[in-house]
């Protein structure tokens, strides 16, 4: 059944973007591969919501014995191919993951990977369904220093890639210092890996911050967190995460900071269809969260108004995936600010189109550049 306010392009996106399909869904998404589409705008579509790996899985589970009957058989072989290329990625991630968790283990420092590859596990079962570019490491501020020589031992130098010499350019001094005084991450750590077949460099993120994109701390959320730590399998790799409910609450702080600035939207970061499944795959995964503990925590550390927001945009995307109770639980006095978005702390736009919708509008920041309220 068409989504209200999608094209049929976009709908077939959005299903063949869904984890979790229930048989009624399964049943449609078998339809829809065989109806007449532009499906170069479909995989365009699935492309920028990195949502290929999750498509191929579905078509190969559910449909792959029907492909005689589909025409674009191109549209197949290209996520086919985009999934192993992201399930190698991960894996060539993964592989030095190990070795920088290694030396840190070795000098004591308490650490947790941060979404990513462990996402890829809990959410999907499957690190070739979740794209990620980049590893994120969750450390106490008080360890930033001791974490960046490790870091430097094995041959990471925080600056950008050099895509013509292949190598790092090293970031001036004033600009890594400014990352750290105004933002919740450090300045990216980059290694050359020139024996890999799908990353050029491994980046590493070292993250200390929860209050994401601002120079506010939350040293004792951190140590917290991290007190709290677990020890899970990322495709046969031991490694240190958050604990679930503490990944998921860095999940929705990550999305709502991301939606909601103009940089962000600008960037085409703020509604990226990946973010919000791996909030939505937690859910649906069976016994992976304690609900009750979650909000409890939640509350206690203040961020209702940031989650409430994440929920929200689940449940218009996929309805009714997080519970009444609990979005009454989260909810705060004015829900006006869910459709705002901000430079700095003023309001600039407010979005009219629905949030479905808007997943697919490619172009909705020329809208704000409309209807911007500027300041003198």
């Amino acid at each position: 059944m068409l989504q209200s306010n999608l094209t049929q392009e976009e709908h077939t996106a959005l299903t063949l973007s869904t984890p979790f399909l229930k048989a009624s869904q399964i049943e449609e998404m078998q339809e829809l591969l065989y109806k007449q589409q532009d499906w170069n705008v479909i995989l365009g579509m699935l492309h920028v919501h990195r949502t290929a790996g999750i498509a191929w899985k579905n078509i190969e589970r559910y449909a792959i014995h029907l492909r005689k009957e589909f025409k674009a058989t191109y549209f197949l072989k290209s996520l086919e191919i985009m999934y192993k290329g992201q399930l190698e990625t991960a894996r060539d991630n993964i592989k030095f993951n190990d070795q920088l968790f290694q030396a840190l283990d070795q000098k004591g420092i308490e650490y947790a990977i941060v979404k990513g590859s462990v996402i890829g596990q809990w959410a999907y079962g499957d690190v070739g369904l979740r794209l990620f570019g980049d590893n994120d490491l969750f450390i106490s501020q008080d360890q930033l220093q001791e974490t960046g020589h490790v870091l430097n031992e094995l041959g990471y130098i925080q600056g950008s890639w050099n895509y013509e010499t292949e190598t790092v350019t090293p970031a001036k001094r004033k600009d890594i210092l400014y990352l750290i005084m105004n933002s919740h991450q450090t300045y990216t750590y980059m290694k050359p890996t020139p024996d890999c077949r799908f990353i050029d460099c491994h980046k590493i993120d070292v993250q200390f911050s929860v209050d994401l994109m601002t120079g506010n701390r939350t040293d004792s959320i951190v140590k917290e967190m991290l007190s709290r730590r677990i020890q899970t399998s990322v495709d046969q790799h031991d490694v240190w995460s958050l604990k679930e409910e503490d990944m998921l609450l860095f999940l929705c702080i990550h999305f709502y900071k991301e939606a909601i600035y103009l940089n962000e939207v600008e960037s085409m970061k703020d509604l990226l269809l990946y973010k919000l499944l791996d909030i939505y795959g937690m859910f649906m995964k069976e016994d992976l969260l304690d609900v009750d503990l979650f909000v409890r925590q939640t509350k206690e550390y203040g961020f209702e108004k940031m989650v409430y927001f994440a929920f929200h945009y689940v449940n218009e995307v996929f309805p009714q995936t997080i519970p009444e109770l609990v979005m009454n639980a989260l909810q705060p006095e004015s829900l006006t600010y869910l459709s705002e978005v901000l430079d700095a702390n003023d309001v600039v736009h407010t979005w009219n189109q629905p949030i479905r919708k808007r997943f697919f509008h490619i172009n909705r920041s020329l809208d704000i550049n409309k209807h911007s309220v500027h300041k003198e």
